[in-house]
C-alpha cells in the first residue's frame, strides 16, 4: 500500500513528558518524509471528515484519553474513512488508580498497539513499547548539577514512598514554554543536568515514557521494578545493571544502598548511562516504532493502491494466516451496521456501529481455512439474534478477505427481522485474517 499522508490524533503534550505520544509523532513523520494532518485532541480541534478522507493512514495516539470525543464528533461517519486506523495507546489498561476499557476503543481502529505487554496479550494486539524522539531527547552540553534527582509529578503514591524510604533527592522542575517542542527540549536539558535519575513508582503498569527519555539523554536511570506480576516482562527490553538499574519498591533500604553506591562510583554510573543511551538509540527511537507499524500495514494490506476495492470473490473459504493454530478466535476491529426492530419504541432503528460494537467469532480449521461462526454483541444478545448464516467470509483475488452478506437478513426468535446493511459491508468490511487481529477464545 502507498502511504503519503498520515493523520494523527493525540492528547496533546500539555504534560511535556507526553511529547513522544503527541506532537512528537507528527514531527517524526514529517522528518520521515510524510505529509501530515495534525488532528490534535478533538476536544480542542475538530478536523472535518472530508479532510480525514484524504489521509492514507490515521494514527490515534493515546486514544484511551479521548475515545468518547471521537464518537461524539464523528459518529458513524468514522466508518466512512477507508484509510487504515491504528490505535497506539499510551497507558496500561489496568492501573493502580483506574482502569481503561478496551471494549470502548476497539471499534475505532483496525490495529491496536499496546505499550504494556500484558494488554497486548489480553486484548490480542501487538506489544510496542514507547519510542523516543531522538532529535529532542539527546545528550545536551549541560554541566551536571544534581547527583540524584527526579523530574515529574510528585503525586500521593510517590510522596508517600519518598517519605517512607527516607530518601533525600532533588525534585527538579523543568522549565515550561507555551510551545510544546520547546518544553520538551527544556525537559531534555533538565535530564542532562542530572547524574543519576531516580524514577519513582507510578500508577501505570509499564515502563513509562520517562524511561527512554532519560536514557536517550545519556543519564543513568534507576527505576522501580513494576509491582504487578502480569507486567514483569515489560522490563525485559533492558538489561538490569547494564542499561539501567531496577530497584524493588518494597525494599527502600536496598534503594538507598543502590543510590549511594553509584554516587560513590561515577565510572560505573557513566558506563551504565553510556550503554543505556546506545541501546535506546539503536532500538527505541520513535521513528523505528513508526516503521514497525508501517511494516505491519504493508504485510496486512498487501500492495493494493489506495482507493482500489477488490472484486467480489466466489465464496472460497478464507485462508488462515501462517502460524495460527486451529481453534476459535475473536476477529478484532470489525464493524457491522444493521437495522433492527426496537420493541420499546415499536419502530425500526439503526444500530450505530461505533456505539454498538460487535465481535465476530471465526473458526480456523486444521486445513487452514476459516469460517464465520457467530457474531456477539450486547444488542444481538438483547434481540436474541443469530446472524451467522446471513454472513460469510470470502477470499478475494488479491488476498484480502471480505465479509459478505448472504441474503442480508436474519431473524430474531421474536419474529422480528434484522437486516444488515449489505452495501456498507461490501464496501468497508474487508480485512485479512492476520495474527494481530485474532484473539484466541
Amino acid at each position: 500500500m502507498s502511504i503519503r499522508t498520515v493523520a494523527v490524533f493525540h492528547a496533546g503534550a500539555s504534560v511535556v513528558s507526553a511529547w513522544n505520544c503527541a506532537e512528537g509523532i507528527v514531527e517524526t513523520l514529517q522528518g520521515m518524509g510524510f505529509e501530515t494532518i495534525d488532528c490534535g485532541n478533538p476536544q480542542f480541534r475538530v478536523v472535518d471528515i472530508e479532510v480525514l478522507k484524504t489521509a492514507d493512514l490515521i494514527i490515534l495516539s493515546a486514544l484511551e484519553w479521548y475515545e468518547p470525543l471521537i464518537k461524539q464528533v464523528y459518529g458513524s461517519r468514522w466508518l466512512e474513512l477507508r484509510a487504515p486506523k491504528v490505535a497506539w495507546y499510551a497507558e496500561s489498561f489496568h492501573r493502580d488508580d483506574r482502569d481503561f476499557h478496551y471494549s470502548r476503543t476497539a471499534i475505532l481502529a483496525d490495529l491496536h498497539y499496546f505499550p504494556a505487554l500484558q494488554d497486548a496479550i489480553e486484548f490480542g494486539g501487538r506489544w510496542l513499547p514507547f519510542g523516543v524522539d531522538l532529535n529532542v531527547f539527546r545528550p545536551r552540553p549541560t554541566a551536571k548539577q544534581f547527583d540524584t534527582a527526579f523530574v515529574g509529578q510528585v503525586y500521593e503514591k510517590r510522596r508517600q514512598y519518598v517519605e517512607a524510604a527516607g530518601l533525600s533527592i532533588t525534585h527538579v522542575t523543568a522549565a515550561n514554554d507555551p510551545a510544546p517542542k520547546r518544553s520538551a527540549e527544556l525537559l531534555s536539558e533538565a535530564y542532562s543536568a542530572i547524574s543519576i535519575f531516580l524514577n519513582l513508582p507510578a500508577y501505570s503498569r509499564l515502563l513509562v515514557t520517562k524511561v527512554t527519555e532519560v536514557m536517550a539523554c545519556k543519564t543513568m536511570l534507576i527505576t522501580p521494578v513494576i509491582d504487578h506480576p502480569t507486567a514483569l516482562r515489560n522490563m525485559d527490553i533492558f538489561a538490569n545493571g547494564r542499561h539501567l538499574v531496577y530497584y524493588r519498591q518494597e525494599r527502600p533500604d536496598e534503594l538507598r544502598d543502590i543510590v549511594n553506591y553509584y554516587v560513590a562510583h561515577p565510572d560505573e554510573r557513566d558506563e551504565i548511562a553510556e550503554e543505556g543511551w546506545r541501546e535506546t538509540v539503536k532500538n527505541h527511537g520513535l521513528a523505528s516504532k513508526i516503521h514497525t507499524i508501517l511494516d505491519d500495514l504493508r504485510s496486512l494490506r498487501g500492495s493494493r493502491p489506495r482507493g482500489e476495492a477488490p472484486e467480489a470473490g466466489g465464496g472460497t473459504p478464507a485462508a488462515a494466516p501462517d502460524g495460527v493454530e486451529a481453534g476459535l478466535y475473536f476477529l478484532m476491529s470489525c464493524h457491522l451496521s444493521l437495522l433492527y426492530f426496537d420493541p420499546d419504541l415499536g419502530a425500526i432503528r439503526q444500530a450505530d456501529p461505533v456505539t454498538c460494537p460487535m465481535n465476530l467469532v471465526v473458526e480456523v480449521t486444521d486445513d487452514g481455512a476459516a469460517r464465520l461462526v457467530r457474531i456477539e454483541g450486547a444488542l444481538l444478545e438483547r434481540q436474541a439474534v443469530d446472524v451467522a448464516g446471513a454472513l460469510r467470509l470470502e477470499q478475494q483475488p488479491n488476498g484480502d478477505v471480505a465479509l459478505m452478506a448472504g441474503d442480508g437478513y436474519a431473524s430474531a426468535d421474536t419474529g422480528d427481522v434484522v437486516r444488515f446493511d449489505c452495501a456498507e459491508l461490501r464496501e468497508s468490511e474487508r480485512f485479512q485474517l492476520h495474527p494481530a487481529r485474532l484473539a484466541r477464545l
